[in-house]
């Protein structure tokens, strides 16, 4: 069972081009059984299908300006730029974003091993970046625990003793 992660995408373009982009993620109807071209094990389960999606959607998608929230299996390098575990039916990101002429921005996390990428692309090709998330001692407990970058004093329970006694930067 893979990891889960979590991302964030902001999506650019016309309005009929951001309609076509989001062809290419696995709704909750779709899990098993997507046909076309999909990025690979990218989900958005917070709309049955498509069409659920472009009607709950309809005033962002017009501005030609939206965000999405979704996951995918292990990362988004493993699942938007190698294609896995498909080619033959998986997308990259690169040919996703080029068919349907859209730029996208995405910031991802993956708590279980800890690391964050950025990536997207431009209107011309994609970028990626990748750095592991800072550590963190439970001041309770002393278990270790990582929290994204944008957390820089976290004020969250710890997941060993389920209490938030504060935490104590590590690395």
């Amino acid at each position: 069972m893979p990891n889960n992660c979590y991302f964030t995408m902001n999506i650019q373009g016309d309005p009929e081009n951001i309609k076509e982009f989001m062809k290419y993620f696995i709704f909750e109807k779709e899990s098993g059984t997507k046909e076309g071209k999909y990025l690979a094990r990218t989900f958005l389960e917070d709309w049955k299908t498509h069409k659920d999606f472009l009607k709950d959607k309809k005033k962002e998608i017009k501005s030609g300006n939206i965000d999405i929230y979704g996951w995918c299996a292990w990362s988004c390098w493993s699942c938007w730029f190698e294609g896995y575990p498909n080619k033959k039916e998986c997308a990259t990101l690169k040919e996703a974003c080029k068919k349907c002429n859209v730029v996208v921005l995405c910031d991802s996390e993956e708590s279980g091993m800890c690391f964050q990428e950025s990536l997207g692309y431009n209107g011309e090709d994609t970028y990626y970046s990748s750095k592991d998330m800072p550590t963190y001692k439970c001041k309770g407990c002393g278990n270790l625990q990582s929290f994204a970058t944008d957390h820089e004093n976290p004020d969250e329970e710890c997941f060993e003793c389920e209490e938030n006694k504060g935490w104590e930067f590590v690395k």
